[in-house]
């Protein structure tokens, strides 16, 4: 699982970037952060919000009322479950199309 921390700022940079100039984004963008880290850092919405001219109040207003999104890495995840992903919007509408 990735962090921001362990310098992957620019793989943040670069799905930022892919979202650039796009209306409507918002669960996208959270969906695609989520799929990479596992999870939506803080200091990956702080950055979406400053690069995107985004509210946070805005982006953290999402998560709650969406199940798909977790803004904490769950405590006492066993190393063998780090890089498991959460279920995202497209996961979901997929096994609905089933």
């Amino acid at each position: 699982m990735l962090t921001v921390e362990q310098g992957n700022e620019q793989v943040l940079q670069n799905i930022i970037e892919s979202f650039r100039g796009k209306k409507g984004i918002t669960i996208s963008l959270l969906s695609k952060i989520q799929d990479t880290f596992g999870y939506l850092p803080q200091e990956a919405m702080s950055k979406v919000a400053r690069e995107l001219d985004i509210s946070e109040a805005s982006l953290y207003g999402v998560p709650p009322s969406t199940l798909c999104f977790g803004l904490t890495l769950p405590e006492n995840t066993p190393s063998s479950f780090a890089g498991v992903r959460h279920a995202t919007f497209k996961d979901l509408f997929s096994s609905l199309k089933r």
